[in-house]
């Protein structure tokens, strides 16, 4: 696990992306616990149709595998010690590609956003798992980077939700850092939300 005992601060500001903290999920920090697990990501999830079900008017699981582009705009943020970002800014155009087997996602962001996410959650940082659920999908990204801040080490989970309708999914992405009890830890324990939206080919 990569270590960070630079001012997380001054990290977070060297990348001129953070307008597009993309996909991931994952990113829990309401959760209180500090982890310094090797953490699998999250999965992307998105797109497909959503089939009927033939009985008792049940609804199968999306078809969400696919290439999307996604666009994302930054909302609310209580984490400006770990993340400073202007409400309202968008990034577009961003590469997402899930797979699929039955209910299970995988999914990896590409492009400079990837490359960013890496930088900013550690290996694999771009890449997460989840799940479909009707035409509902979670994924979650677990960050790998540990960064330390006086006495508080946390690492940072990116959380995405979002719904399937045809080829386009929309939804929300939640980025909070995990973090233990330790006093040090207070100001870090907080949240970042964003909006995003995108589709698939047909």
């Amino acid at each position: 696990m990569q270590t960070s005992r630079t001012p997380l601060a001054r990290f977070l500001r060297f990348r001129h992306a953070l307008a597009l903290l993309a996909i991931a999920g994952a990113w829990g920090c309401s959760s209180k616990e500090f982890t310094n697990d090797q953490g699998t990501g999250g999965g992307a999830g998105a797109g497909g149709s959503a089939a009927s079900g033939g009985t008792g008017g049940s609804t199968a699981d999306a078809m969400v595998a696919g290439v999307y582009t996604v666009h994302v705009t930054n909302g609310p943020n209580s984490c400006t010690t770990v993340m400073d970002w202007v409400v309202g800014e968008q990034a577009r155009d961003i590469p997402l590609t899930i797979t699929q087997t039955g209910a299970d996602l995988h999914g990896e962001v590409g492009g400079g956003v990837g490359v960013y996410l890496v930088l900013l959650l550690g290996a694999d940082g771009n890449k997460g798992d989840g799940e479909v659920n009707g035409n509902d999908f979670t994924i979650t990204i677990y960050g790998q980077r540990t960064y330390t801040e006086g006495n508080c080490m946390f690492s940072l989970n990116a959380f995405l939700e979002g719904t399937l309708t045809g080829d386009a999914i929309s939804g929300t992405v939640t980025y909070r850092p995990a973090i233990s009890t330790n006093p040090d830890c207070e100001p870090y324990d907080c949240e970042a939300t964003q909006e995003f939206s995108g589709s698939r080919p047909p």
